[in-house]
């Protein structure tokens, strides 16, 4: 995913990037996202650690 995201950066030409269509992905992207965070809080991964229910999103 890392790679796809730097190869799209490194290789894009700015002038024909189609904006509503790169944020469409980034909605996708933000909506997996969530579902992944909300399953690791069902599962308590914030418990492994000790920390809270939002340790994801200050590391998001």
């Amino acid at each position: 995913m890392e790679s796809s995201a730097r190869d799209f950066e490194l290789e894009a030409d700015d002038d024909f990037v189609d904006p509503k269509r790169l944020a469409a992905v980034i909605d996708r992207l933000q909506a997996s996202f969530a579902g992944f965070w909300a399953a690791a809080q069902k599962r308590g991964n914030h418990l492994l650690t000790g920390q809270s229910r939002q340790w994801g999103e200050r590391a998001a």
